[in-house]
């Protein structure tokens, strides 16, 4: 049994230990295609689930219409006579197949949503196909997520005589590094994407005296995606109560909230990401710090710097200094030719310019290969930071519209 189990991710292997439990909270003594499906549902952090909000589809609902179409039992199996129908054990079968199509080395809650949809006859199948479902919308939904390979499978769960052993109150968390490192790479990336756009650095000793909440506020409601706080001077407790403050209003315009240099409070504050400099605590010492979903970006002024931030498995690259700029005393100078060569290199990480961007310059970074732009000055010390991160916003949005 442990065999069949052991290329699964934890988070798959998941699924179906909540797939055991949903069969005996209906009392049956069986694991059907339906009670995977309703373990897949259990996780809302899962690529499963991520693939079916990319459809718009509402796994509650969803839910709601397995539970009415199955009925529940009239006892509680034991756990020694859970076994899998046909139906199932042709679903997992079909997931492998899956995961050997798209070339992983690995059977994640993917490739069981896909085999669920193969297997095309049961009650699980049905339903996802009256929600509009199918199996070729599921593929190209998947395919167009950010792709991770795992190299190395998991360790397996110990395995009992039904499908796994129940957990109770040793139960995995998921929550934990290297609990499923292919899906917490895709969550990283995809909410690392968020800075390929307009990204502000807040610093409350460059607001002109406003409060740094204030200012970015203001460049989120003009469109900024990313908000950054660097604060040098402050202790981190003093700051703790500011980034706490700063991640809900992210949260509130679908931004993303970073914190630049310190792990511990961009673990504390649960922002979305941490900044580091050549000079701060490496990726992957940083990494061991943040939650697992946590991303890294870093800064980068030559290429050999960039190549081994990707080696580190930064989720994304800031190449500055471009322009020089009085933001940030001793900075090193890139230039226009670090980014160009930085983009040609790198073609699968959100590439951010910094350095003395404003609006008169931006058009050079964008055509030199810039996914987004990272200001300080140009917002945040303007007159108006709300008209000042519309106008970036706008010409970022004409310059892409136009490639």
């Amino acid at each position: 049994m442990a065999s069949r189990f052991e290329k699964f991710s934890p988070r798959a292997r998941q699924a179906l230990s909540y797939a055991q439990e949903e069969a005996q909270r209906l009392n049956h003594n069986y694991i059907g295609a339906e009670h995977i499906l309703l373990g897949l549902l259990r996780d809302t952090d899962s690529m499963a689930a991520l693939v079916l909000s990319r459809l718009s589809i509402d796994p509650a609902k969803v839910r709601s219409q397995v539970e009415a179409l199955i009925r529940s039992g009239e006892r509680q199996p034991s756990p020694r006579e859970i076994g899998l129908t046909p139906q199932s054990k042709k679903t997992l079968e079909l997931a492998v197949d899956e995961a050997r199509r798209l070339n992983d080395h690995y059977i994640g809650t993917e490739h069981l949503l896909l085999g669920l949809l193969r297997e095309g006859e049961g009650v699980a199948a049905g339903v996802l196909d009256s929600q509009g479902l199918d199996l070729e919308k599921a593929r190209v939904a998947f395919s167009s997520l950010p792709r991770v390979e795992t190299t190395q499978p998991p360790v397996p769960p110990p395995m009992g005589r039904g499908l796994l052993r129940r957990q109770g109150a040793r139960r995995p968390t998921l929550g934990r590094i290297g609990d499923d490192p292919s899906e917490f790479i895709l969550l990283r990336r995809q909410a690392a994407a968020k800075v390929a756009g307009l990204y502000v650095i807040v610093d409350p000793t460059l607001t002109g005296g406003r409060d740094v909440l204030e200012v970015a506020l203001a460049a989120l409601r003009g469109g900024a995606t990313a908000i950054q706080l660097r604060d040098k001077t402050r202790d981190k407790g003093d700051q703790l109560p500011v980034a706490h403050a700063l991640k809900a209003l992210c949260d509130q315009h679908s931004a993303v909230f970073i914190v630049n240099d310190h792990a511990d409070l961009a673990h504390a504050a649960d922002a979305h990401g941490l900044h580091v400099g050549q000079h701060d605590l490496p990726v992957p010492e940083a990494r061991a710090i943040l939650r697992p979903h946590q991303f890294i970006g870093t800064s980068n002024a030559l290429l050999r710097e960039a190549m081994a931030s990707m080696a580190q498995q930064a989720d994304y690259l800031a190449v500055g200094d471009i322009f020089g700029t009085a933001s940030k005393p001793g900075t090193r100078p890139a230039g226009l030719e670090a980014l160009r060569q930085v983009r040609q290199a790198v073609n699968d990480l959100p590439i951010v310019a910094i350095g003395g961007i404003n609006l008169a310059n931006i058009d050079q970074v964008l055509d030199a290969g810039a996914d987004g732009v990272c200001v300080i000055s140009a917002v945040c010390q303007a007159p108006d930071p709300e008209a000042a991160a519309r106008t970036l916003v706008q010409r970022i949005h004409t310059h892409k519209t136009r490639q």
